[in-house]
């Protein structure tokens, strides 16, 4: 008879609900050691199987293994199906030194609906102590408290489980909605299958209609192989028309095997086959369905390098995983198809757009209420206005804004309504628009009308205008010129004989300044000082204008360009001196002789240099490069300032006459320099550094063009030009 604390063994097992991780361990020792038993175990019970596992043990000297073999399944079950627990007696020859007889309880482990967990199986060899009415008794009591205790263990695991689950969920739905594009998508749902989910294989396919098949899209762990063929029978075929999901696992397919019928044998055996060609013993696979329930993909996943099958874990989060992944891979297969079509309808669109674009007439299309539907670049030409703000507008209201003459509009409006009536085109019909009213910019356009028809139905009216003004607009662009070109010799003739006034002017009040000076009047030299100051300002300004309009012969000669520069740079010294300008040289090797005129050209740098060194007001640095273009068989004269650089809106404009930032400046510098460029066949052109400041570069040939120099230069742009400018919009 042994002594049991069935209440101190029932508080030991509360206890030890707070090591989860050794609770069947300890349980089973606790009880090895309370009924002081030859051995004793604790089995779990798999429903799918019918059949029960050892999770711990205790004792030495018998082994569970030779246990598990002489209690068949059959008893075990029997046991566990029983109100409570029951004697066992078994043989034990196979066990030396513990006699020829056995005897064992067995209690049934159930939840509280009565659903068995497993058994606990306390053994004693004959001869040492008897398992009497009490011990039983304690036995139930005990078996029931453990009950109790497994149950709110796997409730607890149940709810770390589920905790853990929705964390992950959560965690796999987050990356669903961070991409819309497909093969991000798939790339991302395959990667948390193996990362999150933890498989180490998977494959997904989709649903391809022109295959009627399913085509694998993106793999994780598969050898490329995979890939090359699709699936429209088979495992995956049979998923995706069932829209049920698979899961196999060998070992108790095995298990299962006695006791299936013919047709699960037959299925069975395909979905060994499938396995082996995986390369794994289980796997599982998912059908990926969209929101109306339609199968669009199937996903497969194996742990082929586990040696232990697909955990529940594993299968629950696949099946949550692969509902949540459906929606998000419809939506991004709709947005594809959605993205694909819209494509062809703007290829479609820029077509049409490239062809309207591409014709010189202007093309209007209207309602038949005359309202403007599209109008192509020619068109808002043609109608003074620019592009896209003609759609809208009736026909009339830009008859209106155009200032065409009311007779003409009124006729065009008539043929308009007539044409949309009879469906007879209209040709040649004249309009002159005239922009504000005036004859300043008159157009004349001629217009042509023909119906649109949508299923045989007057839609609208398709309008072309052709403008006919270009050779009218050319006349009066030449005569424009040549008046203004009257003009800038007048201006040039003008700018002589101011200059000429000019210096007895200046002459005159430095007399009288220095007479005042010499009576000891300082106070009165104001007014003098003024007067000199500003006829040198008018005869600055007139020089630079003589200097740009007058056509000045080369005299071409050989000219060293650092020779060149170095002059330059001796010339101005005073000059560099008081703007507290340092010159850097970086001149290359090699550097040909020039064929040029070398005072034109010092006047050239001088200019330059003068420019870059006001653009500097507390001084600076400017660096003289020079080096052999071979490519262009050109020397490239460069010189980069330290100065704040030009700004952007200036670049282009800053060698216009009279384009000036400068307080006091005549806005001829720069345009002299690019004419002397020009003259010898070369060019000038700016840019701003990197690292601050602007960069000028001269860039002359090796010797200019023969016949610019024979002509000397004989084509004079005229001081004051025509600007430029197109139609504006009323």
């Amino acid at each position: 008879m042994v002594s049991i604390d069935v209440t101190a063994i029932a508080t030991a097992i509360d206890r030890l609900l707070s090591e989860p991780s050794k609770f069947y361990v300890r349980v089973v020792e606790l009880l090895h050691t309370s009924f002081c038993a030859g051995s004793t175990a604790f089995y779990l019970f798999d429903e799918d199987t019918r059949r029960f596992s050892v999770i711990a043990s205790a004792g030495a000297g018998f082994s569970l293994a030779s246990q598990m073999q002489q209690h068949n399944p059959a008893v075990l079950l029997r046991s566990g199906l029983s109100p409570g627990p029951e004697f066992y007696f078994g043989s034990s020859d196979n066990e030396p030194g513990l006699g020829n007889r056995a005897v064992s309880i067995i209690s049934p482990i159930t939840q509280p609906d009565g659903r068995l967990i497993g058994l606990i199986q306390i053994w004693q060899s004959k001869g040492q102590w008897a398992f009497d009415k009490e011990t039983l008794e304690n036995c139930k009591l005990l078996a029931s408290h453990v009950s109790l205790a497994v149950t709110i263990l796997r409730q607890r695991e149940e709810t770390a489980r589920v905790e853990y689950e929705l964390g992950t969920l959560t965690t796999l739905s987050t990356a669903l909605i961070s991409s819309i594009d497909l093969e991000q998508l798939l790339g991302g749902v395959a990667d948390d299958i193996v990362q999150v989910v933890g498989f180490t294989r998977c494959c997904i396919y989709l649903y391809d209609h022109k295959l009627s098949g399913y085509l694998p899209r993106v793999w994780r762990g598969y050898p490329e192989t995979i890939g090359r063929n699709h699936a429209t029978s088979g495992v995956i075929g049979s998923v995706g028309a069932t829209r049920k999901t698979v899961h196999f696992d060998l070992a108790r397919v095995v298990a299962l095997e006695p006791h299936m019928s013919s047709d699960d044998l037959r299925e069975t055996a395909k979905l060994k086959g499938f396995a082996r060609s995986l390369g794994c013993s289980a796997f599982m696979a998912v059908p990926v369905l969209n929101g109306k329930g339609e199968c669009i993909g199937v996903a497969i996943a194996d742990n082929r390098t586990r040696s232990a099958g697909i955990s529940v874990e594993q299968r629950r989060l696949l099946d949550a995983f692969s509902a949540q992944a459906g929606i998000a891979i419809d939506n991004a297969l709709l947005y594809e198809r959605t993205q694909s079509d819209f494509l062809k309808i703007r290829r479609l669109t820029e077509y049409t757009e490239n062809v309207l674009l591409s014709i010189p007439a202007g093309i209007v299309s209207t309602d038949a209420e005359g309202r403007i539907l599209r109008s192509n670049s020619a068109a808002d030409y043609a109608l003074l206005r620019t592009r896209g703000t003609l759609r809208g507008l009736l026909l009339s209201v830009v008859l209106k804004k155009l200032h065409v003459p009311k007779h003409e509009a009124s006729r065009l409006l008539e043929l308009f309504a007539q044409v949309l009536e009879t469906g007879e085109s209209v040709y040649q019909f004249k309009l002159t628009p005239r922009y504000s009213g005036t004859d300043r910019m008159q157009k004349t356009l001629r217009v042509n009308l023909s119906r649109l028809s949508y299923h045989d139905e007057p839609n609208g009216i398709v309008i072309s205008i052709e403008d006919v003004t270009q050779e009218e607009a050319l006349v009066a662009q030449l005569e424009s010129v040549r008046r203004l070109a009257d003009i800038g010799q007048l201006a040039a003739k003008m700018a002589h004989e101011v200059r000429n006034a000019l210096s007895p002017i200046k002459a005159a009040a430095q007399f009288i300044r220095d007479e005042m000076r010499s009576i000891g009047s300082d106070t009165d030299l104001l007014w003098p000082e003024m007067i000199i100051a500003e006829v040198d300002g008018l005869s600055s300004l007139t020089g630079a204008m003589l200097d740009y309009s007058r056509p000045v012969p080369i005299d071409s000669r050989r000219v060293a360009p650092s020779d060149l520069l170095a002059g330059c740079i001796a010339a101005l010294a005073p000059f560099m001196a008081e703007h507290n300008v340092r010159i850097e040289w970086e001149l290359g090797d090699d550097i040909p002789d020039l064929i040029a005129d070398p005072v034109q050209l010092g006047q050239a740098v001088r200019n330059i240099i003068m420019n870059a060194a006001q653009s500097m007001e507390s001084g600076g640095t400017i660096r003289i490069m020079a080096e052999f273009n071979r490519r262009e068989q050109m020397v490239a004269i460069g010189f980069a300032d330290s100065g704040p650089g030009i700004a952007i809106q200036d670049l282009d404009q800053i060698f216009q006459p009279f384009v000036t930032t400068k307080p006091k400046g005549t806005g001829l510098g720069l345009s002299i320099v690019r004419k002397i460029a020009s003259a010898h066949g070369g060019r000038v052109e700016v840019e701003n550094m990197p690292e601050g400041g602007a960069k000028f570069t001269l860039l002359l040939p090796l010797a200019p063009p023969v016949l610019r120099i024979a002509a000397n230069i004989s084509a004079v742009s005229p001081v004051i030009s025509p600007l430029s400018g197109g139609f504006e919009g009323t």
